[in-house]
């Protein structure tokens, strides 16, 4: 069993650091504010230090989920979010494991009756839908207030501060993404797998398996700008270090894109493109629902 997970989780942890690099370093690649290489390491360390060093706030969150349920069932959401990215990777979609891991949990726990804190799992939900809406109302304020600010600044010096900024805020981006996605499959292996072989997992899966989807969020959905950049993450970063400090999993790419979407609204210009987030939010809802229906139609299938 301790080989199984060992093999799922490094397969699982591969395909999410791949898939979550746009989120966190896209910006500061695509731009050409930093070379591949240099964005990718990182993005590698910010989610290594996350996971190191906030990765275990996450076990209040999983225990509410999946209390009492025998461990070694972890295996079926590490399958079923493996599957799912398998087939999201394929059509280009950035995906969240926060949502798909904890739904396919939910459905677990659910599956098992009264071993699933019904409270916590639905304010789990609520977090994410205000998450959504606070990361919208937050970038519109934030960029109508930083674009005031900057109008009666050096506008040469201030690209440059914005620049440096950007690069910190993405490792801090990788930081939260470390502590709350990647902690969350930490504290549900603990005792089966090592978290060092997480920490490989993310390195190579950034290296090699973030291409298909490097560029889907910062240029299909709003050509990325240094502004509009930096608010975004910072706001994503806010939300999701909350998120983690009360053991709530929540997705780095939901709040990056719906923060994206705030900076939208607030230009006068029509840059938003909303096909890729139409794309996505389908996806991410979709997804959801059928990881559930899936945890709770396997442990079914085992009871019966």
């Amino acid at each position: 069993m301790d080989l199984l997970l060992s093999v799922l989780s490094f397969i699982l942890v591969f395909l999410v650091s791949g898939n979550n690099l746009s989120a966190s370093s896209g910006s500061i690649i695509t731009s050409r504010m930093v070379r591949r290489h240099a964005g990718i390491a990182i993005y590698a360390i910010g989610c290594i230090f996350g996971l190191l060093f906030e990765g275990h706030l996450l076990s209040y969150g999983f225990n509410q989920i999946f209390h009492s349920v025998p461990g070694n069932l972890v295996a079926i959401p590490l399958l079923i979010g493996i599957i799912i990215f398998l087939i999201t990777n394929k059509l280009r979609v950035p995906q969240s494991l926060s949502i798909t891991f904890t739904t396919a949990l939910m459905g677990i726990g659910f599956a098992f009756g009264d071993e699933i804190n019904y409270l916590f799992a639905g304010s789990i939900i609520l977090f994410w839908i205000i998450a959504g809406i606070a990361s919208i109302a937050l970038t519109i304020v934030s960029m109508r207030l930083s674009s005031a600010f900057i109008r009666k600044r050096d506008i040469w010096k201030s690209l440059r501060r914005i620049k440096l900024l950007l690069v910190i805020i993405s490792f801090f981006t990788a930081f939260t993404l470390g502590a709350n996605t990647f902690g969350l499959i930490m504290v549900s292996v603990t005792g089966y797998v090592s978290p060092y072989l997480i920490a490989v997992a993310i390195i190579l899966g950034s290296a090699f398996a973030s291409s298909g989807t490097l560029k889907r969020v910062g240029n299909d959905i709003l050509p990325t700008r240094y502004l509009n950049a930096l608010v975004s993450q910072s706001i994503s970063v806010l939300l999701v270090e909350i998120g983690t400090l009360f053991s709530v999993p929540i997705s780095n790419t939901q709040t990056y894109t719906a923060s994206l979407y705030g900076a939208t609204l607030s230009y006068d210009t029509k840059l938003f493109r909303r096909k890729p987030l139409i794309e996505m939010t389908f996806t991410w809802v979709g997804t959801a629902l059928i990881s559930f229906l899936a945890g709770y139609a396997c442990i079914f299938m085992l009871v019966h």
